[in-house]
């Protein structure tokens, strides 16, 4: 008897075009990538130190000067021994596995890590061989010029590897099984981004979903007609999923139905199977199951369970941590940027008007605060339409207001609020009370929001929801995560992410 889930009429067939040359190349381009990546990094290495050892023994740039310089040779074979061992410890560490999607910083710290582990085994090697005495000092310079290198050459990397993606060079085509905000959300950021590796096939809604008649930003298909429409296009039912899995040369299928139960993604994974493709599978949680990434194996009287870990800024010694970050940046961060703010505060107030504008907002716990920013509106900008939300084409905002906007120069006063503790660096953008009482109507777990200190950026808002970007439950779906997922860590790369977000997006 056929799976109820699964049954569904099957559309028309599609023809099955033949897959030319080209189209091989386009979609295994980087197969070639790694070892060729794997050589270049140690031919990187292996010149940082035959530079390392110019500036200390035949330029004499690097102190303490030597008496006497030792033969290039035995530092010849030493750094491609360290150059092994260093582009061995990055495999180790995942330098070389599929990361699309991942950005500069991830590298940068992974990198990081490997060269700091590969130099402590160099050293260790070093102690025990006994037949020439290397110089620890080129050692360690070598290591500090190759992070620099190979951080500059991996960038350089990652930026040719977004620009094929983005030209559909090594996309994976991915399926997204369901029609419905989720798989929207899912969908949205496939389509926008194309530099992150999937290029957004079509969709086969649930069973239990009526794409007809609901309101949905992707055409369906037109049984009338018989033809795909939109870049959304519904490709047919679950009951054709192997066919369509063959058609299109289906790389990757991502399950975002809300509440799909494990057995479901077994059942689609027997039905690829049967296609003959070798296909990689995703599940996208629903925002009320995002807490299932802090699930931990353990064991009750040695029977295996799953664990519900705590949240990681519920822990006194973590919320110290960050509070202290907090502290010491924006302190630091006021006092630095004095003359600045006063600038910006004189030339709001010559343009008429109070330089700063206070907003009442909502914090964690739900504690209500004055939010402080430069005025980049028309006074009484909201006395005739009410609360609303900001747009890129706003008409009560001013010529330098704008200006303010374009490079998020009216957020900076808020470093005050970081400073008395309303909110922090890092966090979930605090919402005025007025929305608030909306959104948590309808949305799951948007009070969750409210567990930390809202922050001055954010994990949403580094990712793309500034504005009138994204949804509300796409924006709460992000917070979770990050509250989720904190780590120092975590809120450095935001921060950092912030900087290149607001030059190169033209955050507003």
């Amino acid at each position: 008897m056929a799976n109820q889930w699964l049954a569904s009429a099957a559309p028309a067939p599609v023809p099955v075009r033949r897959e030319g040359l080209r189209d091989l190349a386009r979609r295994h381009v980087f197969l070639l990538a790694v070892p060729a990546a794997i050589l270049a990094d140690a031919l990187v290495i292996h010149l940082m130190f035959r530079l390392t050892y110019a500036l200390r023994y035949e330029w004499k740039l690097l102190a303490p000067w030597p008496h006497a310089a030792p033969p290039w040779e035995p530092y010849f074979w030493g750094s491609w021994f360290v150059a092994v061992l260093w582009v061995g410890v990055m495999a180790a560490l995942g330098m070389y596995r599929d990361r699309r999607g991942h950005g500069h910083f991830d590298d940068a710290v992974l990198l990081t890590f490997a060269l700091a582990l590969g130099t402590v085994l160099a050293l260790a090697a070093s102690f025990f061989y006994r037949e020439f005495s290397f110089s620890r000092l080129v050692l360690v310079f070598g290591a500090g010029f190759t992070w620099f290198a190979l951080t500059a050459w991996h960038y350089v990397l990652r930026q040719t590897q977004r620009a094929l993606l983005r030209r559909g060079w090594g996309a994976l085509n991915t399926l997204i099984v369901g029609c419905n905000s989720l798989s929207e959300t899912v969908g949205t950021r496939l389509y926008r981004h194309p530099e992150i590796g999937h290029r957004l096939v079509g969709f086969v809604p649930a069973n239990d979903e009526n794409v007809g008649g609901d309101r949905w930003i992707f055409p369906a298909w037109s049984r009338e007609h018989n033809e795909l429409a939109g870049w959304g296009p519904v490709l047919g039912t679950l009951a054709d999923l192997e066919r369509i899995v063959a058609v299109h040369r289906i790389d990757e299928v991502v399950l975002a139905v809300p509440g799909a139960a494990f057995h479901q993604l077994f059942e689609l994974m027997n039905r690829c199977a049967q296609a003959g493709r070798p296909v990689r599978f995703r599940i996208v949680p629903d925002l009320t199951e995002l807490v299932t990434a802090k699930l931990a194996i353990d064991e009750l009287d040695g029977v295996p369970t799953l664990a519900i870990r705590d949240v990681p800024l519920r822990k006194p010694v973590n919320r110290f941590l960050k509070r202290t970050l907090d502290i010491a940046f924006a302190a630091g961060g006021l006092l630095a940027l004095a003359p600045l703010l006063g600038a910006i505060a004189l030339a709001v107030r010559a343009d008429g008007g109070p330089a700063l504008f206070r907003q009442e907002r909502m914090g964690r716990d739900g504690r209500l605060f004055q939010l402080i920013k430069f005025r980049t509106m028309v006074l009484d900008a909201e006395a005739a339409s009410g609360p609303v939300w900001t747009s890129k084409v706003d008409s009560r905002v001013t010529r330098l207001g704008a200006f303010l906007r374009r490079w998020s120069l009216d957020e900076l006063p808020q470093i005050w609020n970081v400073l008395v503790g309303d909110m922090s660096l890092v966090g979930p953008r605090p919402e005025r009370p007025y929305f608030v009482d909306q959104f948590r109507i309808f949305v799951p777990k948007y009070m969750d929001r409210h567990l930390v200190r809202c922050g001055l950026t954010g994990w949403a808002q580094i990712n793309g929801l500034r504005g009138e970007e994204g949804s509300i439950e796409e924006r709460t779906r992000y917070d979770i995560y990050y509250i989720e997922n904190w780590s120092l860590l975590f809120d450095l790369k935001i921060l950092l992410r912030t900087l290149y977000e607001v030059v190169v997006h033209k955050a507003y």
